[in-house]
């Protein structure tokens, strides 16, 4: 099971941009939601 994309995830800098992806989809919700509720 030697997967070249789960070793290519497995780095720092693979994880800190999936870290700064997922808070800018957060923050995204976050924003949308405002909007609706205006």
């Amino acid at each position: 099971m030697d997967n070249p994309l789960i070793k290519s995830l497995n780095t720092p800098l693979s994880r800190y941009l999936l870290v700064v992806l997922m808070t800018l989809l957060l923050s995204s919700i976050k924003g949308l939601m405002r909007m609706w509720e205006e």
